[in-house]
């Protein structure tokens, strides 16, 4: 199924490295959390026949490669793109299976018995919180974003910088892909 999320937390570091006239990389760590739901449907069915909730703790460490576009003396518009390596620190999954099983009712009306069947929806719930596995997903996504810079004071700046992060691989014991968007908040000096 695809996976659907809230509104999710992460906070960081970074170094930005200038290597030739506008060109920048930039690395750091972030530290993460993402709660994540994905719906899986069996056939035609009406209800889904499994559904995943999962809560992941991360650490991501990105390495990006950042092109200005436009500047003047006081902000900076430009564009940056990389990979970004992943170590999963916890995982908790709660997976809610259903399905439907056809079941006999015997009624019993002046000495005869006759039966019937109706099809009941039929629920289970499993709880898996795997050990920390140190699981690394090496160069599990790619990072695009577009970024605005603006100088507050003279060694102070403020960046403001949308960004999407697409999965290359699947993540976890259970191999979720799942896409992660926002804007990040930075303050350079």
């Amino acid at each position: 199924g695809n996976p659907e999320g809230g509104v999710n937390f992460s906070a960081g570091v970074s170094i930005d490295v200038g290597v030739a006239k506008g060109v920048e990389i930039s690395t750091g760590v972030q530290y993460g959390k993402q709660s994540i739901e994905a719906r899986a449907w069996e056939g035609k069915a009406a209800i889904p026949s499994t559904h995943t909730a999962a809560t992941l703790t991360n650490i991501d460490i990105p390495v990006n490669i950042r092109l200005n576009v436009f500047s003047n003396n006081n902000s900076k518009y430009y564009i940056s793109g990389g990979l970004s390596t992943v170590a999963f620190l916890t995982e908790e999954y709660k997976i809610t299976t259903y399905r439907q099983e056809l079941r006999e009712v015997v009624n019993v009306m002046d000495e005869n018995k006759f039966s019937t069947f109706r099809l009941e929806n039929v629920t289970s719930v499993e709880n898996i919180t795997p050990p920390p596995s140190a699981a690394i997903d090496f160069a599990g996504r790619i990072n695009l974003m577009i970024g605005y810079e603006q100088r507050v004071t003279n060694r102070l700046n403020l960046h403001i910088e949308p960004y999407v992060k697409l999965p290359l691989s699947g993540v976890g014991i259970r191999d979720i892909r799942y896409t992660t968007g926002g804007v990040t908040f930075k303050i350079s000096f």
